[in-house]
């Protein structure tokens, strides 16, 4: 048996209850002038934020790897909560400072400093490596948000 550990890996499918989809959503919307801010938490937590078609590449290399072993599947390039927020802003042509609202609601009980990953061993076991971080992912979000509201 082999098992994959996935760090954070973001998608255009996963829901608005994700923070990535959550930001590209709420920046879509305040450029379209349909909605008059974000509401965030903590904004200091780094994650390890990848691209999901990426992640699915490295997931059949594990698959089809002939010895049993575990692997890490993440960018190893981690971004606090606040960068990425910026980054998406930035895309829609907005300052992220001027829309947001933090509210102690959003804030988790128990929060992680740092969520990163070391792909390593997938990167010299598998010949696998993440292509995109965490801005390339931002960049990724919307433009396929502003694709999608153009459509």
């Amino acid at each position: 048996v082999s098992c994959g550990i996935l760090f954070n890996h973001v998608s255009i499918h996963h829901g608005r209850e994700f923070l990535p989809n959550k930001v590209v959503h709420a920046a879509a919307e305040i450029r379209a002038g349909r909605q008059n801010g974000i509401e965030l938490g903590a904004l200091w937590p780094q994650r390890d934020w990848g691209w999901a078609p990426e992640y699915v590449d490295g997931i059949i290399r594990i698959l089809r790897h002939t010895d049993p072993d575990d692997f890490v599947l993440a960018t190893g390039r981690p971004a606090t909560v606040r960068e990425f927020c910026e980054a998406v802003f930035d895309e829609f042509g907005l300052k992220f400072d001027e829309w947001l609202r933090q509210d102690g609601a959003e804030l988790r009980p128990v929060e992680i400093a740092c969520l990163n990953g070391n792909p390593e061993k997938a990167r010299t076991t598998l010949g696998w490596e993440a292509k995109s971080d965490w801005a390339d992912v931002a960049h990724l979000l919307a433009i396929r948000k502003m694709e999608a509201m153009s459509a």
